[in-house]
């Protein structure tokens, strides 16, 4: 038995660094014989807390060479020939990951047995569907039920549309059910004989494969309203183009009498009750040209001088969004500087209308009207001078001009330029500000009066009358550049 502390420094730092590093589990056995004798320990001792036997401890101690990281390999098991190459592993989790048709195979899933045998046919490696699961395990593979999935029948963009526009819908409904419901419609079936499927796939993650299901079902069709979470369900025979439309008809059936249960009457229903969005899935019968015809037929024709579809007539904007919005090449603001372009939108330095020329040689952008500097020296929230409020597309000159000085100093740079005092009031409202609040470096007039000049120009594209109202957080924390608190000021007009 080797003596206590018989290795040297260096032996002992490679032991313990292979014992750290080395994939062989046995190996690792043995060098912690080495370490433990080296410590003093008797071959009973080591038995006992390693829970191997004697012989073994006794064996390693005699002809394990800490010089020789080899001689701790079992020559006895020399004769266990490893049947498995790299080339079979790496065959093996390529195929997984293919579908059995892909092969000629009639069957839906891969077991450890069929994989066992078509890697035999290709590679001539003979193994059981037992060490062929074994590997997998120790490639981190478990053996799960997939995840249907019907990625493969979806067009991304038109599913990014249909995102935008259900967000849309579920906001109005959830402010405002009594206008406008939507409801989730959908089939399903029960059946003894459902196809269930397990395949091989990677820890953490379920692989999906295409639904496959057979006949024999019991079916029930119905929706869930979002607002209430209200479901209305119905058994049926068979899923089809017919059985659903008369199961719309039902639907309908159900609201008249909630209609009518509120206390109001039958002739009031049609133009009066709020209008319903039925969200389906792309089920052929849902696409079935008569049924379509029949939809069509009950629905207004807007375009043909109709009333106006659920999305116009709903759509909204307020003052909380014109300070919500801080993104210069949003939609929001894009949008809002095409309409002050419609209106005839003027370049403070050329004194010329912002066309299209305009626009691209005097690099016009979304520019600060009070400079972010002059506001933030007055302790002006950055939320109320970062919004569009106070932005306005301008030239790269006029911008440069502005720099960071008040606006009442920056006009009389304008002045003493050239621009008439009444020139440069009519540029200003052109971009939809009150010159008085400019030259008395008014933040908090000027950020009223612009908002509600604002929301005049917007509802008058939209067609509507939008009302200036402020936000609580607004009315809290807007102060102007002398720090007043905020009080709703008199001089808005909408005559700018």
């Amino acid at each position: 038995m080797p003596a206590k502390n018989h290795l040297s420094q260096e032996q002992k730092e490679r032991l313990l660094k292979t014992l750290k590093e080395h994939e062989n589990p046995y190996v690792r056995e043995k060098i912690l014989i080495i370490l433990l004798i080296n410590d003093g320990k008797t071959y009973q001792e080591i038995s006992n807390f390693l829970e191997i036997a004697y012989p073994t401890v006794a064996y390693w101690a005699v002809h394990g060479d800490p010089d020789n990281l080899e001689s701790f390999l079992d020559g006895r098991r020399e004769g266990n020939c490893r049947k498995v190459t790299k080339e079979y592993e790496n065959l093996l989790l390529e195929i997984i990951e293919k579908d059995p048709v892909e092969n000629g195979y009639e069957f839906g899933r891969w077991t450890a047995a069929r994989l066992a045998t078509y890697l035999e046919e290709t590679t001539g490696i003979k193994l059981s569907g037992s060490q062929v699961r074994r590997i997998l395990e120790r490639k981190k593979y478990v053996y799960l039920w997939a995840k249907y999935s019907l990625e493969d029948k979806q067009n991304p963009e038109k599913r990014k549309a249909f995102q935008e526009k259900l967000s849309e819908y579920l906001r109005i409904t959830k402010k405002t059910p009594e206008r406008l419901q939507v409801c989730f419609w959908d089939e399903s079936g029960f059946s003894l004989r459902v196809i269930r499927r397990k395949s091989w796939g990677k820890k953490g993650t379920r692989k999906k494969v295409t639904g496959q299901r057979r006949r024999g079902r019991v079916n029930i069709m119905g929706g869930l309203r979002y607002h209430d979470k209200k479901r209305i369900n119905f058994v049926i025979k068979k899923g089809n183009a017919d059985v659903f439309y008369e199961q719309i008809k039902s639907l309908n059936n159900f609201l008249l009498q909630e209609w009518v249960e509120q206390g109001k009457s039958v002739e009031e229903f049609k133009d009066g009750s709020a209008k319903i969005v039925i969200i389906l899935d792309n089920a052929s019968f849902h696409k079935r040209k008569d049924i379509l015809s029949k939809i069509e037929s009950e629905m207004p024709d807007w375009l043909a001088g109709g009333s106006l579809p659920l999305t116009i007539v709903q759509a909204d904007f307020s003052f909380d969004r014109l300070v919500s919005v801080k993104k210069r090449y949003g939609a929001v603001y894009q949008g809002l500087a095409a309409l002050l372009r419609c209106e005839g939108a003027i370049d403070w330095c050329t004194g010329e209308e912002i066309n299209d020329v305009i626009y691209f040689e005097e690099q016009i952008d979304s520019h600060h009207i009070f400079p972010v500097a002059w506001c933030r020296k007055k302790g002006i929230d950055p939320k109320n001078y970062n919004c569009l409020i106070n932005r306005t597309p301008l030239s790269a000159k006029t911008n440069k001009k502005i720099g960071s000085k008040a606006p009442s100093l920056y006009l009389e740079e304008f002045e003493l330029s050239g621009t008439s005092a009444k020139r440069l009031d009519e540029v200003l409202r052109s971009h939809a500000i009150s010159p008085k609040t400019l030259r008395r470096d008014d933040f908090e007039a000027f950020f009223q009066m612009r908002a509600n000049n604002l929301l005049t120009l917007i509802g008058k594209a939209m067609g509507k009358s939008l009302s200036f109202e402020s936000s609580e957080d607004f009315v809290r924390d807007c102060q102007n550049g002398n720090g007043r608190e905020y009080k709703p000021h008199p001089e808005i007009i909408t005559n700018y």
